[in-house]
């Protein structure tokens, strides 16, 4: 287990010739060569835990470091397409029964003229695995069953992560610091992994009203719809039991103001697009929209957002 004390790590150097086996691209194809490793996980949320349990399976010495007190279970929910579910299959992680299995996606206009419709069954039926919408706190909760919690060290804000002779160090900002083979970066988009260099993320002119809510008679089909009109687009997805997750895209900008009722902000701008729009809309109340909006960013994707002993997952690359 890798540790954060400076006396600890005092003569115990990462093992050697990281760099070359990750910078190597043939290196996939011969890993049952390479020692377990040591290796530091930057960020406890879906992705850095879903890294840290392959790589525990696989018999190296891991390390999850979170920055908040506690790994944070909260927030909407989240598609699981067929492909992630297949990995999360590989990873051990039964997720039977968790939120809400999806056979279709149709996209309509506010005036109801059918786009598209993305039957999500043939895709299960290719891939061998159902895509699901499931609360986030669901999908940790499944994640962390099993996982060693020893692993995972909070209240631990990165601040730095260096090259070594050896391999890769991260310090912290209560001075500790830690060594290792290999650093992942799983630390979202503020990612101090990704480094001072990197451009910044910038906004796209866009935000999500978003959130989970309790709506029975609109969460019984499997079907989850998207609805674009002049306004902006909504989604409303069922997330498992009566659960929904939706969500209002709005136009954004650094000066927004938050009005003294978003909801009826939202109403004025969704109400009519659709029946199951109006029920949500009549469910919602300004508390549920308290923790929104969250302003759309991009930033740019480099060609090869790894080097060396440290590379990057998730929302921290792209």
């Amino acid at each position: 287990m890798a540790i954060v004390s400076p006396k600890a790590l005092a003569g115990t150097p990462p093992r050697r010739g990281l760099g070359r086996w990750v910078s190597n691209p043939k290196a996939a194809t011969a890993p049952q060569t390479v020692a377990p490793l040591r290796i530091l996980v930057i960020g406890a949320g879906i992705g850095g835990i879903s890294v840290a349990r392959g790589l525990l399976r696989d018999g190296h010495d891991v390390t999850v470091f979170e920055r908040m007190p506690a790994v944070r279970t909260g927030g909407g929910a989240v598609t699981i397409w067929s492909n992630g579910a297949a990995v999360l299959e590989q990873l051990g992680v039964d997720m039977d029964g968790a939120g809400q299995q999806l056979s279709t996606v149709r996209v309509v206009t506010s005036t109801g003229r059918r786009i598209a419709t993305f039957d999500v069954t043939a895709i299960a039926s290719a891939l061998g695995a159902p895509t699901r919408m499931v609360p986030r706190r669901v999908l940790l909760e499944r994640l962390l069953e099993g996982f060693p919690m020893d692993r995972i060290q909070c209240g631990a804000r990165a601040v730095r992560v260096i090259d070594t002779e050896s391999g890769a160090r991260v310090e912290f900002e209560d001075g500790r610091f830690a060594d290792a083979d290999l650093v992942i970066g799983a630390d979202g988009r503020h990612s101090v992994v990704r480094g001072a260099g990197a451009k910044e993320a910038e906004p796209t002119g866009w935000c999500s009203w978003q959130g989970l809510v309790s709506v029975p008679e609109v969460t019984e089909s499997h079907d989850a719809v998207v609805i674009v009109g002049e306004q902006g687009n909504l989604g409303l997805w069922p997330a498992g039991g009566s659960s929904l997750q939706w969500w209002f895209d709005v136009p954004w900008s650094a000066d927004f103001v938050r009005p003294d009722s978003p909801i009826e902000m939202i109403r004025s701008q969704f109400s009519g697009w659709s029946e199951s729009t109006d029920r949500v809309l009549a469910e919602l109340t300004d508390d549920d929209l308290a923790p929104s909006p969250f302003p759309h960013f991009r930033h740019p994707i480099p060609k090869q957002w790894g080097r060396g002993p440290i590379t990057l997952l998730g929302d921290a690359a792209h």
